[in-house]
């Protein structure tokens, strides 16, 4: 895998695309296991109040969802771009999208929550995330993934069209129906995976076709933020898990393993130094 191209991308965009991240078979699999989960997601204290399916945790529903945690096309690039060994899944969710003429089903919003650190303005890179795409998106207005390349370099965001004060996305409700300058409705196809910055601005585009939209979201960070969808996992969950998944879900062995980790605390540091060598500071 050249990560270095992945990187570049994500640099400078803001984003890279990975084709055919995901095989047929394991594609299959998953569009059958939400026709068998369709009516426990829809009864789910966890589901929002909107159309389609939208849940979150999904990485516990069933094993078929624990696979993408360390999916070996993805996850090298998400660890490289964070560069250090200490993270761990901060969220997993599955978004179902039906047609429908009327609702653009999530609005114009960088991640980060309430908290987000800002460095001169720009939004400081603490989590990435990661889209897996189980449907076809090859034209426009079929729900896929709406971005602003670049917006993760620009102060307060981008600007929008119809502004009359020229407002940027920092100052709009993220459910603002119109598209800010320099936005692009991403092709991809089922398979595809987007990595993508805290910082992008990105949206859902409208689903004008005749199919559902059907997307699986995990983000990634350093294991000194929360996780937005879960506390922490149950130990029977963790006991199939190998070591490093067990990290990822949140698990540490000493009391400061989030903050102070020894390398029982990090399994993924072995694999780290492996893979990408020793590069940062560990001087306190």
């Amino acid at each position: 895998m050249n990560i270095n191209k992945y990187l570049k991308e994500f640099n400078e965009k803001g984003f890279c695309i990975i084709k055919n991240a995901l095989p047929n078979e394991y594609i299959n699999c998953v569009l059958n296991k939400l026709e068998e989960l369709n009516v426990k997601l829809n009864r789910s204290k966890n589901k929002k109040n909107t159309f389609g399916l939208n849940i979150r945790p999904i990485i516990n529903q069933d094993d078929i969802f624990l696979n993408l945690i360390d999916l070996n096309k993805t996850f090298p690039i998400v660890v490289k771009i964070l560069n250090h060994y200490n993270i761990q899944l901060l969220q997993s969710h599955l978004i179902v999208v039906p047609p429908n003429k009327n609702y653009r089903a999530i609005g114009w919003h960088s991640d980060g929550g309430i908290n987000r650190i800002k460095v001169n303005g720009l939004c400081a890179l603490t989590s990435v995330k990661i889209g897996y795409f189980f449907s076809n998106h090859l034209q426009n207005d079929t729900g896929s993934l709406m971005v602003v390349p670049g917006s993760h370099k620009m102060v307060d965001g981008p600007v929008f069209k119809n502004s009359k004060e020229g407002k940027t996305a920092e100052v709009i409700k993220a459910g603002y129906d119109e598209n800010p300058f320099g936005s692009e409705e991403l092709k991809v196809k089922a398979g595809d995976a987007i990595i993508f910055h805290q910082g992008l601005f990105h949206a859902s585009a409208n689903n004008f076709s005749d199919f559902n939209r059907v997307a699986i979201y995990y983000c990634y960070g350093y294991r000194t933020l929360r996780p937005i969808d879960y506390t922490n996992f149950s130990k029977e969950y963790l006991k199939n898990c190998n070591s490093i998944r067990k990290q990822l879900l949140g698990h540490k062995k000493t009391h400061l393993g989030y903050h102070l980790p020894t390398d029982e605390d990090v399994p993924l540091k072995k694999w780290f130094l492996k893979e990408f060598g020793e590069s940062w500071n560990e001087n306190y």
